[in-house]
């Protein structure tokens, strides 16, 4: 357990019994706490068993992103076989067992290493959504429809609400859907009803988040990051304002 860990219980909590001015927060999104609030309200573990019931949710995540990222490689390597069909000189990609192998090789450096699955924080999950919006991107290259569009639109919006940082990137995923196919009415069309269900999806949390802090924000995760790793250092663990309280 970490110390964020014990701030996205603490807001599970929060949502579940209903007090919504300690559940909204600037800083811990609120998605994960979601799934853990969820948890601990259908199973009410006791302490002892409270530990073991979050790291079986972060579990439960590891294996939904793990077929995200199965989604993501088919959809690279079925969009390299429609590619190939049209390839007019004699070059030929890996084989796809070797672009496989390198796949879930660099998918478990990167969940067990980089994001490592035993904090307790939302890394995975939003690395699961964005696995899902690679893949989305890749298969809307060339098979549009509207439906696809709009749930590309909703996992925008589901990654903003996993991490803060999502809904500025969110707005980079719409441009490179706009602009990674033939540019048609239909693409036009269909990147306009992603944007709009993304601005769905978010605009709840975005006002509720706005309306306590007295100020537009999508989130303060940024500014505190960097007012805690750059400037001007403060240790962000526990930390109470101290030494000017601003």
């Amino acid at each position: 357990m970490n110390s964020d860990g014990v701030c996205y219980l603490d807001i599970g909590d929060a949502y579940f019994r209903g007090d919504w001015g300690a559940a909204v927060n600037g800083y811990w999104s609120p998605m994960y706490s979601w799934w853990l609030g969820l948890a601990l309200h259908m199973l009410k573990p006791s302490l002892r068993w409270e530990f073991i019931t979050v790291h079986f949710v972060n579990l439960i995540i590891y294996v939904v992103a793990l077929f995200s990222f199965r989604f993501f490689i088919h959809s690279v390597l079925r969009a390299i076989r429609e590619d190939d069909t049209g390839r007019a000189d004699d070059s030929v990609p890996l084989p796809e067992w070797v672009l496989l192998g390198l796949g879930y090789c660099i998918f478990l450096w990167a969940s067990l290493v980089l994001i490592d699955p035993g904090l307790v924080t939302p890394d995975l999950l939003v690395a699961g959504i964005v696995f899902l919006i690679g893949g989305c991107l890749v298969d809307l290259r060339i098979h549009q429809s509207y439906g696809k569009f709009a749930v590309f639109g909703v996992l925008c919006g589901a990654a903003y609400l996993g991490k803060a940082i999502m809904f500025p990137l969110g707005f980079g995923f719409l441009g490179i859907l706009l602009f990674s196919g033939r540019r048609s009415k239909r693409r036009v069309c269909g990147a306009l009803l992603s944007a709009l269900l993304f601005m769905v999806v978010s605009s709840p949390f975005i006002a509720a988040l706005s309306k306590q802090k007295g100020r537009l924000t999508f989130g303060d995760s940024g500014r505190l990051a960097y007012a805690s790793l750059v400037s001007p250092g403060s240790p962000q663990v526990h930390w109470q304002g101290e030494p000017t309280g601003s």
